[in-house]
């Protein structure tokens, strides 16, 4: 199964923090968001997570450059929703089954 985190968004309900790292990257005790995400989704049998990106994008892919628990695709695309759901196409992993769709941070 795949899974898809939507990790674009801007944030502007968390500003100023959005400011200077996007809200998926934003850190719950020693973890970010998405570090914890991708990790559960692991432990569930998870493997294929592909990351939706759009603002900040270079810091998402920076973190999953250098994370210890990720081997994930990172996609950057426009800013509309619906460019995120055909991120998988994006990536040449499409998607053809049922999978997993997950905001970064709600």
């Amino acid at each position: 199964m795949k899974a898809i985190i939507l990790a674009g968004g801007l944030g502007t309900r968390l500003k100023p923090f959005t400011e200077v790292i996007p809200k998926p990257l934003l850190p719950i005790g020693e973890s970010s968001v998405l570090e914890i995400q991708i990790l559960s989704l692991k432990k569930h049998g998870i493997k294929d997570i592909i990351i939706a990106t759009n603002y900040m994008a270079d810091y998402v892919q920076a973190f999953l450059g250098t994370a210890r628990s990720t081997a994930c695709a990172c996609i950057q695309q426009g800013a509309a929703a619906a460019g995120h759901l055909r991120a998988g196409d994006a990536a040449g992993e499409g998607i053809d089954r049922a999978f997993f769709l997950m905001n970064g941070i709600s």
